[in-house]
């Protein structure tokens, strides 16, 4: 009976244990539970603060200095879905609600400078001041545009991918800071990509209001298209064959190097070209490129593609006329 006993009281000891560590084991758990909570709001409350931050920067209106601030877009909102520095959602933001448009003509806007003219600059009129440009986005968002990349004009001609009903291209040649600084704000805001026409040239003359490889990158992140308006702004019907090469060729290889994207397309420095340039290009391995001739880009014209410019003395009514004239 004695050792019955012992034995019950030895195996009531060891439930006991059990029931204590089986305890022990789910505080454990819920603390470790707790902790994660904290963490994690702790982290979505900080990211916040840096997304603020990061929308101050952006919007600086600065006139282009190597001190500018890293390639950090604002936070914008696709439908239901946010992105990061504007990063667009191609499967839903833009082209899922719309429809294969293998022969559509497509217009492509060509802008220089976001920002007011400084006194005594040479050419006032490739200065689109902020507000100005600010306005016409809202214009063309209210008219149903939905700007696309020029790859995503390609895919549609040639490989039957969708494009909205009112797909239009929006350009920018050279490659200031106003891009970075005041244009990628506002279509951020919209869910648009843009295509930067870079002249590598800018990028060493921070001075001058060049972009940073930076903002480039920046651009680049929020689901910009990089093209390339070649090395050093040549004119290709007025240098050698060897130049050209370089100008095409170089340039191609050096966006690639540095920003790890393709260069598909190609802008014409001053928008000059002749058989021989575009026989170049195309050897090259451009799938297209821009011209300053006006109109509409079309399919049967990949080479030769027309642009609609946008000057600064256009106010939103011309801006407007100006599309619509193209369009009609």
């Amino acid at each position: 009976m004695t050792h019955d006993r012992d034995s019950l009281d030895a195996r009531r000891g060891r439930q006991r244990s059990t029931v204590r560590r089986r305890r022990l084991s789910a505080l454990s758990i819920v603390a470790a539970a707790i902790v994660l909570v904290a963490v994690v709001v702790a982290v979505a409350g900080g990211g916040s603060g840096n997304q603020s931050s990061a929308v101050t920067k952006v919007g600086g209106s600065g006139t282009g200095s190597a001190k500018d601030p890293k390639a950090t877009a604002p936070t914008t909102t696709n439908g239901d879905k946010k992105s990061k520095a504007g990063v667009i959602d191609t499967s839903v933001a833009r082209l899922a609600g719309g429809s294969p448009a293998p022969d559509k003509p497509v217009p492509i806007l060509m802008y220089h400078v976001i920002g007011d003219p400084p006194s005594g600059a040479p050419y006032p009129d490739l200065y689109v001041s902020p507000d100005n440009f600010a306005s016409q986005m809202t214009a063309l968002d209210k008219k149903g545009y939905v700007a696309v990349t020029e790859k995503e004009v390609y895919d549609a001609w040639h490989d039957g991918a969708n494009l909205p009903d009112k797909p239009i291209v929006i350009s920018f040649d050279d490659g200031y800071q106003g891009i970075y600084k005041r244009a990628l704000p506002v279509m951020a805001k919209l869910g648009w990509p843009g295509v930067l026409n870079l002249e590598l040239k800018v990028l060493g003359q921070p001075e001058q209001g060049g972009l940073s490889p930076a903002q480039v990158k920046g651009l680049i992140d929020a689901g910009w298209e990089i093209a390339s308006h070649t090395i050093n702004h040549s004119d290709l019907t007025q240098v050698d064959s060897a130049t050209v090469r370089s100008e095409l060729v170089d340039s191609k290889a050096e966006i690639k190097r540095r920003f790890g994207v393709e260069a598909n397309f190609f802008c014409y420095p001053a928008g000059k070209f002749d058989d021989a340039a575009v026989a170049a290009v195309e050897a090259a391995g451009y799938l297209g490129a821009t011209t300053v001739d006006y109109g509409l880009a079309r399919k049967d014209m990949p080479f030769t593609l027309s642009r609609i410019r946008i000057n600064g003395s256009d106010g939103v009514d011309t801006f407007e006329a100006r599309i619509d004239d193209a369009t009609a």
